[in-house]
């Protein structure tokens, strides 16, 4: 489909379909959580918030499938990019580790703030493993 089309041709198909695709999750949340009169309300929500997702994701697999494999080309022997792929390796075990151990301790020693891990929990972690190890690796090349 994206043949002979030109690049603002795709970036408005992929704009509708993550528009579309955001208001069919609000739908499907609509009619899972009951189907009250508040539908409307919940497809234009999750039009707005998930369709950028989806609009990217439509454009990463579909749409600009060319332009994003030229440009992973044109970084893969780029000293950054070595060092930003083993920091997020490094984060995402350390995110899933530290998760499982704020919890296990915080019910091990009834600790309110730490027992029950929150996306505050998840997202600090994740930002400061990913910090601290892109550090290191930045510090361990240089």
């Amino acid at each position: 489909m994206n043949q002979g089309m030109t690049r603002s041709a795709r970036v408005a198909v992929a704009g509708g379909l993550g528009l579309l695709g955001g208001g069919l999750l609000g739908l499907l949340a609509a009619v899972r959580g009951g189907g009250d009169d508040a539908t409307v309300l919940w497809v234009v929500v999750f039009a707005l918030v998930c369709g950028p997702a989806v609009a990217g994701l439509a454009w990463m697999l579909w749409l600009g499938r060319a332009e994003v494999a030229a440009t992973d080309r044109a970084g893969r022997d780029d000293v950054e990019r070595s060092w930003f792929e083993r920091a997020a390796s490094t984060a995402f075990c350390c995110t899933i580790g530290g998760a499982l151990l704020f919890e296990g301790l915080g019910r091990a020693l009834r600790v309110d703030w730490l027992a029950p891990v929150t996306i505050v929990h998840v997202l600090l972690l994740a930002g400061a493993s990913f910090g601290l190890a892109y550090l290191q690796a930045r510090r361990a090349e240089a």
